[in-house]
């Protein structure tokens, strides 16, 4: 089953929202490779991959706000990043294992990481980003 984009998802910042959109694009495109087909295997991995550069830019362009913003919970949010980063990897070297589950399992990991994390912690800094940049944008003005 598909991810469709919901407000719930949305932190009000339009660089930020089209990133998630993005994010969002590539686990399905992953949703849609998960079934184990041999001559898929290597576009399954490359998408991934994908998921992990868009992924790692994405969380570069939340922390560039984050310090110029001095959000408090930055550390944090740092390290849930990092933790992804990591917990991607693992599992993409599981697909070496032939493990006809483990698609499924990198899929399902996905779709459960971007709801609960864009839903949990990237809505805490919705509001303190939103007044930074209303802030900045009335100084720049």
């Amino acid at each position: 089953m598909k991810l469709g984009w919901k407000q719930a998802y949305s932190v009000g910042i339009e660089e930020i929202d089209r990133q998630h959109r993005l994010l969002l694009g590539i686990i399905n495109q992953l949703q849609e490779l998960r079934t184990p087909k041999a001559a898929e295997g290597e576009f399954f991995f490359g998408v991934l991959n994908s998921l992990v550069r868009y992924a790692e830019e994405h969380f570069r362009t939340e922390e560039e706000l984050f310090v110029v913003s001095e959000y408090p919970a930055l550390a944090p949010h740092q390290k849930a990043h990092v933790q992804f980063t990591a917990d991607v990897f693992r599992l993409a070297h599981r697909l070496e294992e032939h493990n006809p589950r483990i698609r499924e399992e990198i899929v399902e990991f996905l779709m459960s990481w971007f709801r609960s994390h864009v839903t949990g912690m990237d809505q805490e800094y919705k509001a303190h980003l939103q007044a930074y940049l209303k802030g900045k944008k009335s100084r720049d003005a």
